[in-house]
């Protein structure tokens, strides 16, 4: 399935309400793009956002907390999402959380997508260090992530743009791409503010897509991303774009004391 946007909407990646208009076509469902599967038990902090089947990746942060992307969340009531995780498999039974609060960040913008980031309160605890699954580290307010470095990707999204669900979860390894190099790119299409980073390759053919959103982009054992729009999947010169997690990690303080 295909549906088309404004120019100047950047993709959302994930399966979402996505206005009809001509000029640049988007995939409703997609995911990780020129990747592998995941060594079992090496992304303990993955989770999958689903309402009836999976729609967004998340990572968990402490003992009750996760963050995913504000696009997975916004206008959504808990009541009508869970979170599966412990597992490489989206589809088969890990462990299923009930959610008892959804918070996408107040800045976030539909539009833009600038202030991409959402946090998931589940009803009870998770099982941490156990049953493969423990939260992940976050970065210091401003972190800085350096352009040409390597960060991770992992998700359930499609393996070709237009393609299929995978089974397993899959992983990837992209370089970072600096935001004065990526706000050119993208020009025409949507600002890179200080609170995206992009990460890519020039030629295009490795990337993160629709159904990936939310879910981490690590490096050094800390969440710095969080998936959230690009154009296209994988398509050269433009690099996926990714919510800074260091850019409102005081936020998330604020909200979880985590």
């Amino acid at each position: 399935l295909c549906l088309a946007e404004p120019l100047n909407l950047p993709v959302r990646r994930h399966k979402g309400r996505i206005p009809s208009y001509a000029n640049i076509v988007k995939n409703h469902t997609q995911w990780i793009v020129g990747g592998g599967d995941a060594v079992p038990g090496a992304n303990p902090h993955q989770c999958s956002l689903q309402r009836t089947s999976h729609s967004c990746g998340a990572s968990i942060i402490s003992t009750n907390w996760a963050v995913t992307a504000a696009h997975c969340i916004d206008g959504a009531s808990p009541t009508s999402l869970k979170l599966r995780c412990g597992t490489e498999y989206h589809a088969t039974p890990g462990i299923d959380y009930t959610l008892a609060e959804v918070i996408a960040h107040p800045s976030y913008s539909s539009w833009s997508l600038d202030y991409d980031l959402g946090l998931i309160r589940i009803s009870g605890s998770f099982s941490l260090g156990s049953n493969n699954i423990n939260a992940i580290a976050l970065p210091a307010q401003d972190e800085q992530l350096a352009a040409g470095s390597t960060v991770t990707v992992t998700g359930w999204g499609a393996l070709t743009e237009g393609g299929y669900l995978p089974a397993v979860l899959q992983t990837l390894d992209v370089p970072v791409v600096a935001n004065d190099v990526c706000s050119t790119k993208y020009s025409g299409f949507n600002d890179v503010t200080d609170r995206m980073f992009c990460a890519g390759v020039d030629a295009g053919g490795k990337d993160s897509c629709q159904g990936d959103s939310g879910g981490p982009v690590t490096q050094n054992g800390k969440l710095v991303g969080a998936v959230s729009w690009g154009y296209g999947c994988a398509r050269p010169d433009y690099p996926g774009v990714y919510t800074r997690v260091a850019s409102l990690r005081n936020w998330i303080t604020e909200q979880t004391s985590v």
